[in-house]
């Protein structure tokens, strides 16, 4: 091997080097990326789990009452057959 191919050679293994040491730079900011993804996701649904929790209760009480209102509404008489006299 001369002196040229030699020197090829060795420029061709640190560029593969570098570039194995930015791949694996990649592949960790990937991961990274992944799992802070799956952290807000998984903050996101345990905030709106608590929400409702906490508003479950307010909840009830006004479906409570929308149906307490509508059975008062359904139970009124028909005003609309009462002829004026």
């Amino acid at each position: 091997m001369d002196e040229q191919e030699r020197d090829l050679l060795e420029k061709t293994h640190s560029l593969a080097k570098e570039n194995h040491k930015i791949l694996k730079e990649l592949q960790a900011a990937r991961r990274r990326a992944a799992l802070f993804k799956m952290l807000y996701w998984l903050i996101v649904v345990i905030i709106a789990l608590v929400i409702f929790y906490q508003l479950y209760p307010a909840l009830e009480q006004i479906l409570e009452v929308y149906g307490t209102g509508s059975d008062l509404l359904n139970n009124i008489p028909d005003i609309s057959n009462i002829k004026n006299e």
